[in-house]
């Protein structure tokens, strides 16, 4: 356990928002809950977990290594490895095509195995990050559930239902669906992610399926989805592999998308 006081005191503040404060030192980042947070008990509740399995997965997947606790022993935050790399909000602009499908295919893996515990939720660009050396990492699972609870509704972006104008909470199939329009962004340098956040303001996001009738999304999409299922080129000379983490959510084009994500 990691006193806060000593949090404070001996590491150097990184970065406020409003619902959580974090410090770093050389190797670690820490990362204080702030208590007027409405989410504040969610997510020591999840914390507590995820720490629990930290030791379970790939040491790529972000998870709380220790907890942090105040005098009355309380836990109000954790410790993890700070990554020394770079997020995808860039597109990886500054990899080679070969290089951004080594990222993308790290990054599915890495989902396939936390979604054996959990359903992430709030996948985006800036929780998937790369270092130097083309090591994929996931990270920021605060609002992450386990797998027999109710999700959180907290999202960077959610789905709606076209029939019911509900949204849908999110599950492993629209873990699976984020992290393709994140592998879509990055493929073909185009911030699709923007449009499903940006789309209607105060959190109203326009309906998935409506917005892929948009017939260069759709075209983009369809295009990206049959490679990252099928194996196919997106060049003269580069692949895909076939076993990879999107093979039971797409076939052959964007309507098995919507069915998949109706459920």
């Amino acid at each position: 356990m990691v006193p806060l006081k000593y949090v404070v005191k001996e590491t150097s503040r990184f970065k406020k928002t409003h619902s959580s404060t974090l410090y770093k030192d050389k190797s670690s980042l820490y990362k204080i809950i702030e208590k007027h947070s409405w989410l504040y008990n969610d997510v020591i509740n999840h914390i507590n977990y995820n720490y629990s399995i930290h030791k379970e997965v790939n040491k790529n997947i972000i998870l709380p290594e220790d907890l942090i606790i105040d005098k009355s022993e309380e836990i109000r935050g954790y410790k993890c490895p700070f990554i020394k790399g770079f997020n995808l909000e860039k597109l990886g602009k500054d990899l080679t095509t070969s290089e951004k499908i080594a990222v993308l295919n790290n990054l599915t893996n890495l989902l396939k195995e936390i979604n054996n515990y959990l359903i992430v939720g709030d996948i985006n660009l800036n929780n998937c990050m790369y270092d130097k050396d083309l090591n994929s990492y996931l990270i920021d699972f605060d609002l992450s559930t386990k797998l027999d609870e109710e999700p959180c509704r907290m999202a960077l972006y959610n789905f709606y239902k076209k029939s019911t104008k509900k949204e849908i909470l999110s599950n492993l199939n629209t873990d699976k669906l984020k992290m393709a329009i994140i592998c879509a962004s990055v493929l073909y340098n185009e911030d699709f992610e923007a449009s499903f956040v940006s789309l209607l303001p105060y959190n109203k996001w326009n309906e998935f399926y409506q917005y892929t009738e948009n017939s260069l999304l759709k075209d983009y999409f369809k295009y990206a989805f049959k490679c990252l299922n099928k194996g196919e080129p997106i060049d003269d000379y580069l692949y895909l592999p076939n076993d990879n983490y999107f093979s039971n959510l797409v076939n052959k084009d964007i309507k098995s998308i919507r069915k998949l994500a109706k459920k």
